[in-house]
């Protein structure tokens, strides 16, 4: 069986657990989705997830993070789990709420627009990334750039996820106080 199969028979939502995970107008997340965007606090650099050609938005830098599918799941919670899921990483982190996403046009089953919650995530120094088997697929792994060069936009030459880019346009100012503090060090 070729990885693409294999990958769609592994990733069956709906004959594993009787429904679909994207919502009713085509978001990945059935109550949401939320993810992180790591700073670490020895040197104030982000890191950023390589997301494989095999994930909608693929082969582009983007957060780490991942769909919600029960509605009792703390978006924190869960974008901690995509996290270690993605990056192998189960130490401290300090959660910062940053924007919010939502789509006015998918009303998710509780009646409110489904959203994509964003943190800024502080981790005391910069991580290893190693992906937990299971999440193989989704990244191509993390890796550290100076926050001035995540901020303006010079990822060398290389694709921002759509995602990435609305979270820097919006929560960009939170994202280089908290950077700039720790860079000072």
């Amino acid at each position: 069986m070729g990885f693409k199969k294999w990958l769609i028979k592994e990733w069956d939502y709906e004959s594993k657990y009787g429904c679909e995970s994207r919502t009713p107008g085509g978001n990945w997340g059935l109550c949401g989705a939320s993810g992180i965007l790591v700073v670490a606090q020895d040197t104030g650099r982000i890191m950023l997830d390589r997301r494989s050609g095999f994930v909608d938005g693929g082969d582009a830098w983007g957060i780490f993070g991942g769909a919600i599918d029960d509605i009792n799941t703390d978006p924190g919670e869960s974008a901690k789990g995509e996290l270690e899921q993605e990056t192998g990483y189960n130490g401290p982190i300090q959660l910062k709420a940053a924007y919010r996403y939502e789509d006015p046009n998918d009303i998710m089953s509780n009646g409110e627009p489904w959203f994509y919650q964003n943190y800024i995530g502080i981790v005391p120094r910069q991580i290893k990334t190693q992906a937990q088997s299971q999440a193989q697929w989704e990244t191509e792994g993390g890796h550290w750039f100076d926050a001035e060069q995540v901020l303006s936009g010079n990822l060398q030459n290389l694709r921002m996820h759509p995602g990435l880019k609305l979270l820097l346009k919006h929560s960009g100012s939170q994202i280089k106080a908290i950077c700039d503090k720790f860079s000072k060090r």
